[in-house]
């Protein structure tokens, strides 16, 4: 499944936008355009005690994007698991765009809470776009900008280690006790790894800002807005997440795809509406398919469930072309009629890996052991013919 990394994944020309256009407005309103957190350096997000360090670490990376910078005589906070209110602990961290020279700034507390133990600056000045990669491996400091090495820092001497504070509240876009000093702008592409922090990890905190709530794709927490915030703001540097992995709808609210990629962060209960993955034709070759076969007609309402017609994938004129990513059991069993549940099932064919699926059509039910053999699949399977 694809990460959020940028909309250079996606193809944003005519034929593009024409093909979200027919779909309707709960896809074409939320996503097209790349939605983004947003604050005049008015409020934050406030995801509570997320408990991403256990004890202390010695290893931290985050990685966010700076789409839209406005620099103020304040520091402005990106993110944060620091409480900054006086008289409370020092334990933990921030990283904020400094008031006093507008550089990238970082933020520790001592073991005891009592002072900072790192109170640094980066030799970088943030610039409108840039995606940034910070990591903090025993006091060293390691800084890409948009995926090129910028800057590394030792600060080893004045500590090696992040510590936990008790209760500590993760906050993006600002700190946790007021709606003061928060990021005057707009970010996206919000990632934290803890203790194990290569690619191939799986992050502690995920929020992409790409459906108007700014949920954690990991824990699925919804945060509490503190000030004002915008939600609705778009970026064409945003994550688009939602377009890249799909979403669900309800009750008008967006919830993306967790990050493990198995149902929708921070939904309870059934969605009104789910949206998968959407086709990019013209970018991708491919990836669509006529299936010819009658039971594959889109517009045939005793067949279909209305959720094939409402998607993005739904082409009024061709309504036996399908893409690659409607063709798992799991689009099947989610959009055909009880009726035709045991007549058409999808597959991966490892003897024939030109086809990303082997789909099959019969007259009559199978039983589930039927399934399973390989041999009956090779046998039955009805390919498709290549667009």
């Amino acid at each position: 499944m694809v990460k959020y990394n940028s909309k250079g994944n996606l193809p944003q020309n005519a034929d593009y936008y024409a093909l979200l256009n027919r779909s309707d407005a709960d896809w074409r309103d939320t996503v097209r355009q790349g939605l983004v957190f947003s604050s005049a350096g008015a409020g934050c997000l406030n995801y509570g005690n997320r408990s991403l360090i256990t004890g202390s670490t010695t290893k931290m990376r985050w990685q966010f994007r700076l789409n839209d910078i406005n620099n103020s005589a304040s520091d402005q906070h990106i993110l944060a698991e620091y409480e900054f209110s006086s008289g409370a602990t020092k334990r933990n961290w921030s990283l904020l765009i400094r008031g006093i020279n507008n550089k990238l700034g970082i933020l520790t507390g001592n073991s005891g809470g009592t002072t900072n133990a790192i109170n640094q600056d980066m030799n970088y000045t943030p610039v409108d776009g840039d995606f940034l990669d910070l990591t903090f491996n025993s006091g060293i400091l390691t800084l890409y900008k948009n995926g090129v090495l910028v800057d590394t820092k030792d600060y080893s001497a004045f500590e090696t280690k992040i510590y936990n504070n008790s209760n500590p509240a993760l906050t993006a876009g600002g700190r946790n006790i007021s709606s003061t000093n928060s990021y005057n702008g707009s970010i996206s592409n919000f990632k934290i790894w803890v203790d194990n922090i290569l690619d191939t990890d799986t992050p502690k905190f995920v929020a992409p800002m790409g459906d108007k709530q700014g949920i954690d794709l990991i824990s699925g927490t919804i945060p509490t807005v503190v000030g004002t915030v915008d939600m609705t703001a778009r970026a064409d540097d945003a994550s688009y997440d939602c377009e890249e992995n799909g979403f669900a709808v309800q009750g008008g609210d967006i919830y993306s795809k967790n990050y493990a990629g198995t149902g929708y962060a921070g939904l309870v209960g059934d969605p009104d509406k789910i949206y998968y993955p959407g086709p990019y034709p013209n970018t991708f070759t491919g990836n669509w398919h006529e299936l010819t076969h009658a039971y594959f007609d889109k517009s045939d309402t005793d067949i279909w469930e209305d959720y094939v017609r409402e998607s993005i994938n739904y082409i009024s004129e061709e309504p036996n072309y399908w893409h690659v990513s409607e063709l798992t059991q799991d689009f099947i069993d989610t959009y055909v009629k009880a009726a035709y549940a045991d007549k058409i099932f999808v597959g991966l064919d490892a003897t024939d890996s030109d086809y990303a699926g082997a789909v099959m059509v019969f007259e009559s039910g199978i039983t589930a052991d039927q399934l399973k053999d390989l041999n009956f699949w090779r046998k039955r399977k009805y390919f498709p013919e290549r667009v």
